[in-house]
């Protein structure tokens, strides 16, 4: 699958499935099965980022920003591998996991695979950086974490799957939006 099909599949498929996910999740925290987590409490985090070098690059801020605002917990970062060179060695990240989407994990069973991953490592919090992906908001539904936070952007769907949704600001520099998510964990 190319980086078009997947775009398309991504607002076809996704935006369905986040709002059907959203419904899931709300009625599960309703019956008090989905139960979220103290921001404190909060030990192992995930940080998703996946595509664009260059967003990559002006996320490294928001990464150091969030190892000041959880300075015991782990830190991993989930990402493609194209990106290796700009994530190998950042001191503020314990581990990358890197997805190869279009490559090696590429289709469903990729994605389970990467989903069992998420799950068995027993994430605290996610924060989400992808602006346009559904998927990514998927996979931090449905890797069970209790805190997901990551742009609510309006007409995809996931704004329900998220505990604390920011606004994105498409007139503000990225490195600005960014920082926005970390912002909002205190």
């Amino acid at each position: 699958m190319g980086a078009e099909v997947f775009k398309k599949v991504d607002v076809i498929l996704g935006t369905p499935l986040c709002v059907a996910s959203s419904f899931f999740k709300k009625v599960l925290k309703t019956l008090g099965i989905w139960k979220s987590k103290d921001l404190e409490e909060v030990r192992k985090v995930l940080a998703i980022k996946l595509v664009a070098i260059g967003d990559l690059v002006v996320l490294l801020p928001s990464l150091k920003a969030l190892r000041e605002r959880f300075p015991d917990s782990e830190i991993a970062l989930l990402t493609t591998p194209r990106v290796r060179e700009v994530v190998e060695g950042l001191p503020f990240v314990n581990e990358i996991i890197y997805y190869d989407i279009f490559h090696a994990d590429k289709g469903l069973g990729g994605f389970f695979r990467l989903l069992k991953l998420l799950k068995s490592k027993k994430f605290d919090l996610i924060v989400e950086f992808d602006q346009r992906y559904r998927l990514t908001s998927l996979l931090a539904f449905l890797s069970g974490a209790p805190v997901h936070v990551g742009f609510g952007v309006k007409g995809q769907g996931r704004k329900g799957l998220m505990d604390i949704a920011v606004s994105y600001d498409e007139v503000k520099p990225e490195v600005e939006t960014f920082l926005d998510i970390v912002k909002a964990l205190g």
